[in-house]
């Protein structure tokens, strides 16, 4: 019994290659690009293609959650099959990101950047806990104030999240500043929560941010891909994304890698918590909607 049933096995996979050795990298790279070879290669023929070791091919099934070589291809095989099953037609399994490099025809970079984000959006859905998601829409239901925390491209989600939330009625502020942190938490009460977003989960200022909101006992909701960092510690309530990129200067597509999980889990969140307040949200849409009928008529006109 592995990781798979938590998240499948290659997004595993890729969510851990950045702790693993040399050695093991090379393995994890050898199932991401050729995963349909890998499941039905023998333990001396992944060694080979591999240039490594038969410990070193037992330590990266054991890092993964497998006792051996074999209930770890066969884990393989079940996983790549689910995914055949629930693919698009058309849909790639696997997309590196260094493969943009080689694309010389703009064009190209559509139909490459959609499996991309495609694979973005199904490895965050594998990834998130069901009865993690209720109970994080329990606890926003219930808080009299949000506090949504975020720097760089997580800080820039931060600010369409307290968007969303403010139409579901929420009372919510947000800042990417870490010196507003604290000015923002500080009035936060018992059942209030602070939404920290961290696709790496190793910024360091919304993770202290998060501890201070735990040391003053506000509920932390976490929303990052690393559950073994410091600010999924800290979580009250962790919902764990798709994994975030390898550390590499090849990487283009930091919109599918870092914003899109943490926008799904965000936007989804507003959803559920506007579905239990659908009356009032749809009162406060009809008006925001009559209010810009207006402004919508003069910039026709002036046009």
């Amino acid at each position: 019994m592995g990781l798979a049933g938590r998240a499948d096995l290659i997004t595993e996979i890729r969510r851990r290659m950045p702790g693993m050795s040399a050695g093991q990298t090379r393995i994890g790279r050898f199932i991401l690009e050729r995963p349909g070879e890998a499941k039905d290669i023998s333990l001396k023929e992944l060694c080979r293609a591999c240039e490594t070791s038969e410990p070193v091919v037992f330590a990266f099934c054991r890092s993964l959650g497998y006792d051996g070589f074999r209930s770890f291809k066969t884990e393989l095989a079940v996983g790549l099959g689910a995914r055949s099953t629930q693919a698009q037609p058309g849909e790639g399994l696997n997309v590196a990101d260094e493969e943009l490099h080689r694309i010389e025809d703009p064009a190209a970079f559509l139909q490459a950047l959609s499996h991309i984000y495609l694979r973005s959006v199904r490895e965050t859905t594998a990834s998130l806990d069901p009865e993690r998601f209720r109970k994080a829409v329990d606890a926003l239901d219930a808080a009299s104030r949000v506090v949504v925390l975020g720097v760089g491209i997580s800080g820039n989600v931060g600010f369409v999240a307290q968007q969303n939330f403010l139409r579901t009625g929420t009372p919510v502020t947000w800042t990417n500043d870490p010196n507003l942190n604290y000015t923002h938490l500080a009035p936060l009460k018992k059942h209030d929560v602070c939404l920290a977003l961290s696709q790496t989960g190793t910024q360091r200022d919304t993770i202290d941010g998060a501890a201070f909101a735990r040391e003053r006992g506000i509920r932390v909701i976490a929303v990052t891909s690393d559950a073994q960092g410091p600010l999924a510690e800290l979580a009250e309530i962790l919902l764990q994304t798709g994994p975030a990129p390898v550390p590499s200067n090849t990487h283009f597509s930091i919109g599918a890698q870092m914003a899109v999980p943490v926008l799904m889990v965000t936007d989804a969140l507003a959803i559920a918590l506007g579905a239990r307040r659908r009356k009032e949200m749809v009162e406060r849409s009809r008006a925001t909607a009559e209010a810009m009928k207006s402004r919508t008529a003069v910039r026709l006109r002036s046009g």
